[in-house]
């Protein structure tokens, strides 16, 4: 209680000017200290849904670019629509799964053939032509 009542002595003995420069700052510091965190998740949000919206483009374009190739076993041409995909600078690694979840092609070679450890092996046919999505939990799927 001495301390409260000590900054109120305080404060009450400023001048009026000083005072108003102290709530100035004051609600300016809370202001801020209420918006930017509500800045942050607004732009992260943003920042993921175009990040995700681009994704999904990039793998619309690859999944109808590689549906010929997938239905003639074209391996050549999956090789090179792999190789030019995983070029891109925002692409880790691209591959292409069968039904069974097993990797058809994969920009690292070594990986081939071998089962994707990113499916559960549960994947359902997506459309006429092949293209399936493989799903690792409720939530995600990958194409």
């Amino acid at each position: 209680m001495g301390l409260i009542n000590a900054l109120l002595t305080w404060y009450r003995r400023l001048r009026l000017q000083t005072r108003f420069a102290l709530q100035v700052i004051l609600l300016i510091a809370v202001l801020f200290a209420l918006l930017i965190p509500a800045v942050l998740v607004i732009q992260k949000s943003a920042i993921l849904g175009t990040a995700r919206d681009n994704g999904l483009r990039l793998v619309a374009i690859f999944a109808f670019s590689s549906a010929q190739a997938v239905v003639a076993d074209d391996f050549l041409e999956l090789r090179q629509l792999v190789n030019s995909l995983a070029r891109e600078h925002d692409v880790r690694y691209a591959m292409i799964l069968d039904l069974d979840g097993r990797v058809l092609i994969h920009s690292r070679v070594n990986e081939t053939g071998t089962p994707s450890p990113r499916t559960n092996r549960s994947c359902r046919r997506r459309d006429h032509a092949g293209v399936s999505s493989c799903t690792t939990s409720p939530r995600r799927s990958w194409f």
